[in-house]
């Protein structure tokens, strides 16, 4: 009996223990929302640590305590070496999330002006906007143009130390997906604190530390004093001849709610594209191009504003949601409208084995570009899940009217391209408790596009060899697809610093294509050309992808095994074919980290690729008025292989960036491309002829900020070599093509008086090809440009910038010369507003003339530009704060 109390006093003691026993679960986390792994976290009252832990691999930590600590006046202290220490108080919560803010380790003093604050913590580099940007400057666009390390090239794409970025960021959130360039000029620099800069950035936290990522992403860190009002401007003007401008931006940033609109319709040199313009590179892939074209017209080199007349207005709107349970609800929409009228003159003349032919083409032409796009995104983005499902949806219907001349005769061209396309993505990745990830991927895709051209000619016409005589002609063509792709893998638990992943994919594409081809003449009658071709395709393949992390080395090895069927039918000829592919495209990559500094890469693909319903048509397709297109006679196939070499530096203490990068990619292909070359008649078709392709390619970017200038200067330096064959008039040419180009950048200021800045562009071009056409010419190219910008006293500020273009070959000579100016005026009283005048092509510059020359072929060109101009606008802010 007495051995059974004790035994029952024993477990009495235990149970009351147990129950006496408290847990503090909580998690430590960075800025960006990701675990620390290895912080000590303590619970303590100032006479004794209560508790102790270290966090794991994805910053989750158990505290445990039997104390009663209601009235202790304890603490949680968080250590980290990377990390300024915090103390919170000691709340009686189960669930605890806390935030740690890196230490700042500030670079050397530079002793001209202020000097710009960076700062590096493992793959995050933060930049201090405010050290960066000049008191002349609005947007963050512009100050990222003057932060080393970063370029932002002419279209708004970002890159950083030669590579695009691929997220923006606002505040942590995607608020705008791949139209970021929208933000990026949109958003004024007063907003931000800082920009981030992560590398190696997984974007999707359940492979965070499992599958290894060299994408690089930016976050713009929005000021506290700047969240949850309502921000924006108004901006509207006028000038001469027949100039206006208006601009509406509005921008609300809260943690559970973004949101970024904006309106502009102008008659100026805008960038209003940018409402609808895909930045991200990888998403432009398998874009169906169209088919048909209007005459030699070309974009000219000079800005959008000097050659055309143009009316466009550009519409944004971006909303993101955030719910408690980590979900967000992201909606984009934007529209494109335009009305652009060029006037333009273009010879061509091509040199052939015994023979020379001259086209020429004088047009007045109207483009009429009409975009709209849609998307919808839901997703969760946690450790334990990742839940995306996007839609997409984009509708254009582009408009082209012209009167062309061309050799003796006169054609009006109407030419209407309208394209239909619906997307919807969703992928499904849970992490499992033992740290397993399962990853699932569906993707469906439809798309069609119709497009019509409209001839009518002053007189008959021998344009086109198979017509003969012709008055009138219509083309019409509708390509339609759909595609399914279902992807499936498994990536197991890490055993010696291996991840293995192992998946199944399968796809399916149906398409067809119809033309029709009619031509009119008064005498002759009609005659008509069709085109009905389908291209049925399904694909499927077993992958496995092995990853080692070990120290400084990162490997990363994917080997896809599959099969693909291609079963293409062409109701006009009435004949079909049938192939099937044995597909092995294997894709490796090495990483090596020298140092915190500096890296190597090395990179091999081989790619298996195949045409598409655009390429097998049987009949001819009228391309544009004096070009006849006809299709492949076999299912187009290439083999490519590329291997890549890059080495980057990111010195940070010094403010200094460098990348080298170095491709060679060779293809086989199992067709030529033949050119039947006649005056006022090209026929384009492909023959069943292997060939090959050969390109080297070698890039070298670097940035720094220069004390002594106090701003950053930068150099791109680039050479191409392109090695092809070509048969023209049947005979088998080979081409050769080099282009090297230089472009540096230089800024400074000198104190708060002074902002200058100098962009330079120099391109060689040279054109080889078979000695019998003594047709290799050399071509030089610069471009200057430079602003200067005065700050009078507080509030005016007033800009000269000037632009000139140089080209020179051995037939040619051009020279122009632009110069612009400016001057702001910032008032506070009554409210705050700004007043700008500008003056653009002093110099009323009206015509350009240059002559490009490539092998076989020179190609003259001129264009009316726009003339002089003069613009008043003013700027009312919708809202202002209070700066930090």
């Amino acid at each position: 009996m007495p051995k059974k109390v004790l035994i029952w006093l024993i477990s009495i003691c235990q149970i009351s223990y147990t129950i006496a026993q408290s847990n503090i679960n909580g998690r430590v986390v960075n800025e960006e929302g990701m675990g620390i792994a290895n912080a000590n976290v303590f619970l303590k009252t100032k006479e004794k640590i209560i508790a102790f832990a270290s966090t794991g691999g994805d910053g989750h930590f158990i505290l445990k305590y039997a104390e009663n600590l209601r009235n202790a006046n304890a603490t949680i202290e968080i250590n980290h070496v990377s990390y300024v220490r915090l103390q919170i108080p000691f709340r009686l919560e189960s669930d605890l999330t806390v935030t740690l803010h890196p230490k700042q380790n500030l670079l050397e003093a530079v002793q001209i002006g202020k000097p710009p604050i960076m700062r590096q913590n493992r793959d995050t580099i933060i930049y201090q906007v405010q050290n960066f940007a000049d008191s002349s400057d609005r947007s963050i666009g512009e100050v990222l143009r003057k932060m080393p390390g970063f370029h932002v090239d002419d279209n708004g794409a970002i890159s950083y130390n030669g590579q695009t970025i691929s997220k923006f960021y606002i505040d942590g959130d995607d608020l705008l997906g791949n139209r970021y360039g929208i933000g990026a000029k949109t958003i004024p620099h007063d907003l931000v604190t800082t920009v981030e800069v992560y590398k190696n950035h997984q974007e999707i936290r359940a492979l965070k530390d499992k599958l290894n990522s060299n994408d690089v992403a930016i976050n713009l860190s929005i000021k506290e004093t700047a969240k949850a009002k309502l921000l924006g401007e108004v901006k509207a003007g006028g000038g001469i001849p027949g100039q206006y401008h208006v601009h509406l931006s509005n921008i609300y940033l809260n943690k559970g709610f973004k949101m970024l609109n904006d309106v502009k319709t102008t008659s100026l040199e805008e960038d209003v594209e940018l409402a609808v313009r895909d930045l991200v590179i990888r998403s432009k892939e398998n874009q169906s191009l169209p088919i048909l074209k209007t005459g030699m017209t070309d974009v000219p080199n000079e800005p959008t504003g000097n050659f055309n007349r143009n009316n466009s207005t550009g519409i944004s709107s971006n909303l993101l949601f955030k719910t408690k349970g980590n979900w967000n609800l992201k909606v984009n929409g934007g529209a494109y409208l335009d009305r652009k009228i060029m006037n333009t003159f273009a010879l061509q003349k091509y040199v052939l084995i015994d023979d020379e032919v001259t086209n020429t083409e004088s047009t007045d032409i109207t483009f009429k570009p009409l975009q709209t796009d849609f998307s919808a995104n839901l997703t969760k983005n946690t450790e334990a899940l990742y839940l995306s499902n996007e839609l997409f949806a984009s509708l254009k219907n582009h408009r082209t009217s012209d009167q062309l001349s061309s050799n003796s005769f006169t054609i009006q061209e109407q030419l209407q391209q309208r394209s239909f396309s619906l997307r919807n993505s969703t992928q499904f990745i849970p992490n499992t408790k033992n740290k397993n990830v399962w990853n699932f991927r569906w993707l469906n895709s439809f798309s069609d596009s119709p497009e019509i051209q409209h001839y009518l000619s002053d007189s008959t016409l021998n344009v086109l060899e198979i017509f003969g005589l012709f008055e009138q002609a219509r083309q019409a063509v509708r390509k339609q697809e759909f595609s399914s792709s279902l992807l499936a893998d498994f990536t197991g638990s890490r055993w010696r610093n291996l991840y293995h992943t192992y998946g199944v994919e399968g796809g399916l594409n149906v398409s067809k294509l119809n033309s029709n081809l009619r031509s009119v003449d008064a005498a002759e009658g009609s005659l008509e050309i069709l085109n009905n071709s389908h291209w049925n395709e399904i694909k499927g393949n077993f992958h496995t992808q092995l990853q080692w992390n070990r120290k400084a080395i990162r490997f990363n090895v994917r080997v896809p095994v599959g099969i693909q069927h291609i079963y293409v039918r062409d109701d006009t000829e009435k004949k079909a074919d049938t192939r099937s592919y044995l597909l092995f495209t294997p894709a490796a990559n090495l990483r090596y980290i020298i140092s915190r500094k500096q890296h190597l890469k090395l990179e091999f693909s081989r790619e298996q690729l195949f045409g598409r319903i655009d390429d097998i048509y049987s009949n001819v397709i009228m391309s544009d008025f004096r070009t006849l297109s006809r299709g492949i006679p076999v299912i187009p196939y290439t083999l490519k292989h590329d291997y890549q070499l890059g080495y980057g530096l990111d010195f940070v203490e010094k403010m200094l960036f460098l990348n080298i990068h170095y491709s060679y990619s060779t293809a086989r292909l199992n067709l030529t491309h033949k050119l039947e070359i006649e005056e006022n008649n090209t026929r384009s078709l492909f023959i069943e002829e292997d060939n090959k392709l050969e390109t080297r390619d070698l890039k070298l970017s670097a940035s720094k900020f220069l004390g002594f200038l106090n701003g950053t200067s930068s150099i791109q330096i680039s050479h191409r070599t392109n090695h092809s064959e070509r048969i023209i008039n049947d005979e088998m040419l080979p081409f050769k093509v080099n282009n090297m180009s230089l472009s540096p950048i230089l800024q400074g200021k000198l104190g708060t008086f002074l902002h200058w800045n100098y962009t330079g562009s120099l391109n060689w071009m040279k054109g080889e090809t078979a000695e019998v056409l003594s047709a290799d010419e050399k071509t030089q190219i610069q471009r200057h440009a430079g602003q200067v910008t005065f700050h009078i006293r507080n509030n005016i500020f007033w800009s000269i910038q000037g632009n000139t273009f140089r080209l020179k070959n051995d037939v040619s000579k051009v020279n122009l010369n632009f110069l612009n100016a400016s001057i702001r005026v910032v008032s506070k009283r009554p409210v705050s507003m700004e007043y700008e005048l500008a003056l653009n092509n002093i110099l009323d510059e009206r015509e350009n003339s240059s002559i490009m020359i490539a092998p076989n072929m020179t190609f003259n060109r001129s264009y009316r530009l726009r003339g002089r101009t003069a613009v008043a606008s003013v700027l009312l802010p919708l809202s202002s704060f209070k700066r930090r």
